[in-house]
């Protein structure tokens, strides 16, 4: 995008639809298998509350994997051997996936769930959950100036020192940039939490859901593009 502004308009906006794949429509059955196990209440804290946390997450997991099986279909009766061996492979990769969001589902809501963490911050207890939202947000530089100016602990500063420090940051503006710039972002949110900290104090979670083989780094997360859209979504 930095690079050539035209060339990704081109590529992602006016190049038609794109042939999809088999890892994209994985994805897809688990976050919906999400949201429906969501809807049903089995990421709340008072699911089972008498249930050992172990056999929670076990129960939690054995359903969703009735709604995957629901949601993803059966195979072909002339399926041939190649379909079948990544249907049972699918199968598998799923159990494991849905077991880590039935993990998160049961002990976020425990009181040990941050571990050593426990004495920095706190998560707070479930209250709401709300899937796919859709944001849409309208973003220039005195937007995010008026932001900057009423957080706590930063300094006052002007426009133009803005400008300077968010081009320092992502290694120079492109060529022809204005800084009356404009621009529109939009997209869902996998997961927006709503937890209540021992404080009274009511905050959003943002939960993205990773259905990759590959498990992200600390660094990664904490760089994450999408994470900071999802949050500049519900801020402006």
């Amino acid at each position: 995008l930095w690079a050539c502004p035209v060339c990704w308009l081109l590529e992602h906006r006016l190049a038609g639809p794109a042939v999809g794949n088999a890892s994209q429509h994985f994805g897809t059955v688990i976050h919906h298998v999400a949201q429906l196990a969501s809807e049903e209440g089995l990421d709340l804290p008072t699911w089972k509350a008498e249930v050992p946390v172990p056999e929670r997450i076990e129960a939690v997991t054995e359903r969703m994997m009735e709604l995957y099986r629901q949601e993803r279909g059966g195979l072909e009766e002339d399926a041939d051997v190649a379909e079948q061996y990544r249907a049972v492979r699918n199968d598998a990769e799923a159990e494991h996936t849905l077991a880590n969001i039935a993990s998160y589902f049961v002990l976020s809501n425990t009181d040990d769930y941050l571990g050593a963490n426990a004495k920095k911050f706190e998560v707070g207890r479930l209250e709401r959950v709300r899937c796919e939202v859709p944001f849409e947000a309208h973003i220039d530089l005195h937007g995010i100036l008026a932001a900057c100016q009423g957080a706590e602990g930063l300094a006052l500063m002007t426009l133009d020192d803005l400008y300077g420090i968010m081009g320092a940051l992502v290694g120079g503006w492109p060529e022809g940039m204005d800084p009356d710039l404009r621009i529109r972002l939009s997209g869902r949110i996998d997961r927006l939490e709503t937890r209540l900290s021992s404080d009274g104090v009511r905050r959003l979670r943002i939960i993205d859901y990773k259905s990759g083989a590959s498990k992200p780094t600390v660094k990664h997360m904490l760089n994450d593009l999408q994470l900071v859209c999802y949050q500049l979504g519900l801020r402006f």
